[in-house]
């Protein structure tokens, strides 16, 4: 999962991009966004999904545990 500084959400899989400001699913033009709360443990991640035509919203609630490696 990769996110930018303008609040959106991406990921690949293969050789496609799924998120982001715009892509293409299913022949339908989406964007993928993300709110994070960083005060919960675990981690809260909402992926909001939106159909780009038509508005329409689903969310996506996720939580995240950052791995932190020391050498």
């Amino acid at each position: 999962m990769n996110f930018d500084s303008e609040g959106y959400a991406y990921f690949k899989v293969k050789d496609q991009i799924f998120g982001g400001k715009e892509f293409v699913y299913e022949e339908k033009k989406g964007s993928m966004t993300c709110k994070i709360n960083s005060k919960t443990n675990p981690i809260e991640v909402n992926l909001i999904l939106t159909k780009l035509e038509s508005g329409e919203q689903k969310t996506l609630l996720c939580i995240a545990h950052l791995l932190i490696r020391t050498p």
